[in-house]
């Protein structure tokens, strides 16, 4: 292609991006004509794809979001998101609309007139999960057979999507004949849909087979590692109730439990028998929630309660009923504000957290542009004086050991860190040399999480 060609496409991106510039001041018809003077393509769709979702991430407003989500009609929906590596993703920013009515409209649109991409159509699926509706998306994936039969796009749905033994046995298949020589990326997503539709011991096959353990990813080569090395149990998670909000581990003779909680997107990791194995090791026992709320677990567990009170309450009796008195909390990312109040609440003997934010309002964005779209959330939701862990530790009257893990090279969990930092029992450890918003995953050494595990939750030697 000769340099002005190139110089030509290059100016129209620069010149559709800037429109983010002032998101309030866009004019829909010229947001079409700047995108539809892109052309096609994959060079002329990757820059305004992560445009677009930048405008949303650092958009200071509710009326913000919104102006940026009313952009998309079914077309530029269509085209935005033909091929996105990171559907997950771009499934959570979107989620949080005050809108989701016509978000899911303007999508079945979009996958109505671009009936063979398989973007629009994922992240329907990934909308609907998200969005408590796992009964519409599987109705969905039934109704675009042609799009789904397609086992790469089976491996991007979640837990709670029931998925058929033909879909099952296609995506099997499909696994056996990838190779280490297949992405990091799809290596992971293969791992990750096994640990959430099989078990735990085809995963670990499938893991030793594709091993990605790669210095230059390690957040991936750390989930493998984890799996691969990840003492042996014989005890499945098993589902608490047909909700799946609660998922139990649980042998007899189990000195304390362990009540973790997940972040926004319910990590793998947490969400499976693999973190579970490190802590039956110990003679823990396992309560691994999530929050159908999507409120950071601030209103209780809808399983449970109807309120925060009322969930604290039914947690003490299901740890009680198993026969265990000693209580701590653990959490990932935004699963340790959770940890952090209900241990507090439960008056539990310790919190373990890796990287948890220290605030959830919306006035952090001058440091943190993470979550823009579920904090505001939040902030509709819940009272001001509940969205910030300050408020809650310094009410609160149970003197609670937590130790706080974050990558010391991370640009905004140090920060948070050292909010926190300076209350009675919080403990940080800031890990030198890591970036990675999941520290955790760079534990390769399953002596040294193990070691993390007992110290940091208290669990007393068996």
């Amino acid at each position: 292609m000769a340099q002005t060609d190139w110089a030509e496409k290059e100016a129209k991106i620069s010149n559709f991006v800037a429109l983010f510039d002032n998101p309030d001041d866009i004019d829909p018809d010229e947001f079409k004509a700047r995108f539809t003077a892109l052309g096609d393509g994959p060079w002329a769709l990757n820059a305004p794809t992560r445009a677009y979702l930048q405008a949303l991430e650092n958009a200071d407003s509710e009326d913000q979001v919104d102006t940026v989500i009313a952009l998309l009609d079914p077309e530029i929906a269509a085209r935005l998101f033909r091929d996105p590596p990171h559907s997950q993703w771009i499934a959570l920013m979107l989620g949080d609309t005050s809108e989701p009515e016509r978000l899911e409209r303007v999508f079945r649109e979009a996958c109505d007139c671009a009936p063979d991409t398989s973007g629009p159509h994922i992240i329907l699926v990934q909308l609907l999960e998200y969005w408590g509706r796992p009964e519409v998306a599987r109705a969905f994936i039934d109704e675009h057979p042609k799009i789904f039969e397609d086992p790469v796009h089976l491996l991007s749905l979640g837990e709670n999507v029931e998925i058929r033994p033909a879909e099952r046995a296609r995506v099997e298949r499909y696994i056996e004949t990838l190779g280490s020589d297949a992405s990091s990326q799809l290596r992971a997503k293969a791992l990750r849909w096994q640990l959430l539709h099989s078990d735990w011991q085809a995963a670990e096959s499938e893991a030793r087979r594709l091993d990605a353990d790669s210095p230059g990813d390690e957040h991936i080569g750390g989930i493998f590692r984890q799996l691969i090395d990840a003492p042996a149990s014989e005890t499945q998670l098993k589902a608490l109730d047909e909700s799946g909000e609660i998922l139990l581990g649980h042998n007899p003779g189990d000195h304390c439990a362990v009540i973790i909680f997940s972040g926004i997107d319910n990590q793998t990791l947490l969400r499976t028998g693999t973190f579970y194995r490190y802590l039956a090791s110990l003679g823990a026992t396992a309560l691994i929630v999530r929050d159908s709320r999507r409120l950071n677990y601030v209103r209780g567990l809808r399983s449970l309660a109807p309120d925060l009170d009322g969930t604290i309450v039914r947690l003490r009796e299901i740890v009680s009923d198993l026969g265990i008195e000693k209580i701590s909390t653990f959490g990932l990312s935004a699963g340790g504000f959770g940890a952090i109040v209900y241990g507090l609440l439960l008056r539990a003997r310790a919190t373990l957290c890796f990287s948890p934010p220290s605030t959830m309002s919306p006035d952090i964005a001058e440091f943190d542009t993470r979550g823009s779209a579920f904090r505001r959330r939040i902030a509709r939701a819940l009272d001001e004086k509940e969205w910030d862990l300050l408020t809650w530790l310094d009410e609160s009257s149970h003197s609670l050991p937590i130790a706080i893990y974050f990558g010391e090279d991370h640009p905004q969990d140090p920060i948070h860190a050292a909010r926190l930092g300076d209350r009675p029992g919080v403990t940080l450890h800031p890990m030198k040399g890591v970036s990675t918003h999941s520290p955790i995953m760079t534990l390769r050494s399953p002596e040294s999480l193990l070691k993390i595990l007992a110290e940091g939750l208290a669990i007393p030697a068996s």
